[in-house]
């Protein structure tokens, strides 16, 4: 019997749902002839806010976006033989469409270091999962649909780097769940998020964050596999014309207009 190669081992990505508990009802039983019953009070006043109101649209952009890129990871999957990889337009066009910033648009300005931390984790998740499946769509170009795969001991080709990318999401596919069940926790126990201006230093921090996960898993030839599980390091100098500093160690520059908002550019690779 012949072993797959590794990269067959593609963990399908996960879908996140909620699950909810029947609600019980209220304490029936028999009372004494003549006694009243009790009768029992639901209460009409409104939750209290929370960060999670705030953080609704991102909760929900976020779950819709997990459950594209699964859809189209299984497309890819099922496209995958021993021999042969099959890739159709409608597979590339279900990757293509995916689309991480949409998510990070919805992420508040403001965030308290602890809910900044658990929502750019889920960001993360999501920008790991969308870039192992990138490699995928530079081979196929719309000339032909069916690929020889590579195997064991061959020359790596283009093709063998795209399939060995796509094991990079599995890990943050398996924690998608439970990462954005930990936003919710922390988002509801929080108090309302008092939102900062466009211009402040914390939206500067959040530009700068939001690309340091994109280059983490898109940059310098990477297809996914990096989930921010903390906040890197962000020091700050002024510079001529622009903010500059460093995040994890990596010197940047960012500018602001009223138009674009924090434009941040990484000085890596």
């Amino acid at each position: 019997m012949h072993k797959l190669p590794v990269w067959m081992l593609v963990v399908g990505l996960l879908v996140s749902g909620c699950a909810s508990s029947p609600v019980g009802g209220g304490n029936g039983g028999p009372t004494s002839a003549g006694g009243s019953s009790t009768v029992p009070v639901t209460s009409t006043s409104a939750p209290a806010p929370s960060a999670l109101d705030d953080l609704t649209p991102f909760v929900t952009a976020a779950a819709r976006l997990d459950r594209a890129v699964a859809a189209a990871a299984d497309l890819v999957n099922g496209g995958i033989g021993t021999t042969v990889l099959h890739a159709d337009r409608a597979t590339v066009a279900a990757v293509e469409a995916l689309d991480p910033a949409t998510v990070a648009a919805t992420i508040p300005v403001g965030l308290s270091p602890a809910l900044l931390r658990a929502v750019l984790l889920v960001d993360s998740d999501l920008v790991s999962r969308t870039a192992s499946l990138h490699g995928f769509t530079r081979v196929f170009t719309g000339d032909q649909d069916t690929f020889p795969v590579p195997q064991p001991g061959q020359p790596e080709t283009e093709m063998t780097m795209a399939l060995a990318c796509l094991r990079n999401g599995a890990t943050a596919a398996a924690r998608f769940s439970t990462d954005l069940a930990a936003v919710r926790a922390l988002a509801s126990a929080a108090p309302p998020v008092v939102t900062a201006a466009p211009a402040s230093r914390s939206a500067e921090e959040l530009a700068a964050l939001l690309d340091y996960v994109g280059l983490a898993n898109t940059g310098c030839a990477s297809c996914g596999g990096t989930r921010l599980t903390e906040l890197p390091a962000i020091r700050w100098e002024t510079g001529p014309g622009a903010v500059v500093g460093s995040i994890g160690g990596i010197a940047f520059e960012a500018r602001y207009t009223a138009a674009t908002g924090w434009t941040v550019l990484l000085h890596a690779c």
